[in-house]
């Protein structure tokens, strides 16, 4: 299974002086959070890192932090599951072209399912986050995973969503949710998704919701009160 990485966006919601996905929390880039969720969950034999022309110091970050070669791939053995890390260059105009552009990539590339490691389920080759999901760590990552391996999905997109009853009892905001059989759903940003029923760009696809009232997939960090709140919920689970 290959884990998409979504890091080529502006953030200008967030009003901090560094790219969105190397805003600091707890001293650390908000991506190195989300990267560590990923490698150590074990699920993936490939992790793809969208960057885009927003984000050229992130793109040095995931170079210099991980030694990525000119070839923008690195290979890293023990402890990960032998994972390879692959930096992909998106336009950089849009969330939803940028995503659809790499699954395009992906789906039309086999050799990044070339790998033979992780989970390979017969419907699903890809797990979508963005990068600002600090809370995210590799316990939710494989729960989210082996949910969908057990074969209850059949859509090729599987949308990870939260209850905006529960984002309200923690004073998230989200404005992007949607009435589903009388109760509110708010998206997280997480995806699984069947490559092979993308079939063009743009395209909406039938999908249906996993959800997950979790504060690990809760927390998106689009503005500054949302950084903090995720710093002190980070601070009370380290107790």
């Amino acid at each position: 299974m290959i884990a998409l990485l979504m890091a080529g966006g502006r953030g200008s919601r967030l009003a901090v002086d560094e790219e969105k996905p190397l805003a600091k929390l707890d001293g650390r880039p908000m991506i190195s959070y989300v990267m560590d969720a990923l490698l150590h969950s074990k699920c993936f034999n490939t992790v793809i890192v969208g960057v885009s022309k927003n984000t050229p110091r992130t793109r040095m970050y995931i170079m210099n932090e991980y030694s990525i070669d000119n070839e923008n791939s690195k290979a890293i053995g023990e402890g990960y599951n032998d994972c390879r890390i692959m930096l992909v260059d998106t336009s950089g105009d849009g969330y939803v072209m940028d995503l659809n552009s790499i699954i395009l990539k992906v789906r039309d590339n086999h050799p990044y399912h070339g790998y033979g490691c992780g989970y390979r389920n017969e419907l699903y080759d890809l797990f979508v986050t963005p990068a600002d999901l600090p809370l995210l760590d590799e316990y939710i990552v494989r729960s989210i995973v082996e949910t969908v391996y057990e074969g209850r999905y059949s859509k090729a997109w599987i949308a990870v969503v939260t209850s905006k009853r529960f984002l309200d009892s923690l004073g998230i905001s989200n404005s992007d949710c949607n009435v589903n059989h009388n109760s509110t759903l708010c998206y997280t940003g997480i995806s699984i998704v069947n490559s092979d029923g993308v079939r063009g760009m743009p395209e909406v696809v039938e999908e249906e919701h996993l959800i997950l009232d979790d504060v690990r997939v809760a927390v998106n960090v689009n503005r500054l009160e949302d950084l903090r709140l995720a710093a002190s919920i980070k601070r009370i689970k380290a107790f």
